[in-house]
């Protein structure tokens, strides 16, 4: 299984992997990926603190707060006191300014209206084409894997995957 996620790593066709094995994710250990878990630990600070441990300008932390449609006025506000997909896109806040080539996201569109997911289809869809990111998707939201991207390695429960050219083909 190592094996296919260096593959993924490093095949520039392929951007993400879907149902990946959570055990080998958390075997993997690099600087370079970030982790978006809806049920990851976070700390007790305001979001102003949390997102000024990523060591960058106050400019640089509003607009990636903007970019993953948090409002200016949660910048003062507990963590605690967050809706889940506010701590979700606020984890992604925090990937954006640490700047990392791969992102992990379980249960990332979980709770968010429709108008999110498009944005984020689109996010999405721009940092792997862009910014050539890496994502591996823990998701059921099938309709969204197969909209935002053409192929991926689909992950079956029995621990085989297959290389998805097109999902609705």
């Amino acid at each position: 299984m190592s094996l296919i996620f260096n593959n993924f790593i490093n095949d520039s066709n392929i951007s993400i992997l879907v149902n990946f094995p959570f055990d080998l994710i958390k075997a993997v250990d690099s600087s370079n990926i970030g982790y978006i878990f809806s049920n990851k630990e976070l700390d007790d600070l305001t979001v102003e603190q949390f997102l000024e441990k990523t060591n960058v300008s106050k400019e640089k932390i509003i607009k990636a707060m903007q970019l993953v449609l948090l409002p200016s006025r949660l910048f003062s506000v507990s963590i605690s006191c967050l809706t889940k997909s506010e701590r979700l896109r606020l984890q992604l806040a925090e990937l954006l300014l640490k700047n990392v080539d791969i992102l992990i996201c379980k249960d990332f569109f979980e709770g968010m209206i429709h108008s999110e997911k498009e944005y984020f289809k689109r996010f999405f869809r721009n940092l792997i084409q862009k910014q050539n990111k890496k994502i591996i998707v823990l998701e059921n939201d099938m309709n969204f894997i197969c909209e935002t991207v053409r192929k991926f390695y689909l992950f079956t429960n029995d621990g085989k995957y297959r290389l998805v050219d097109d999902f609705y083909d």
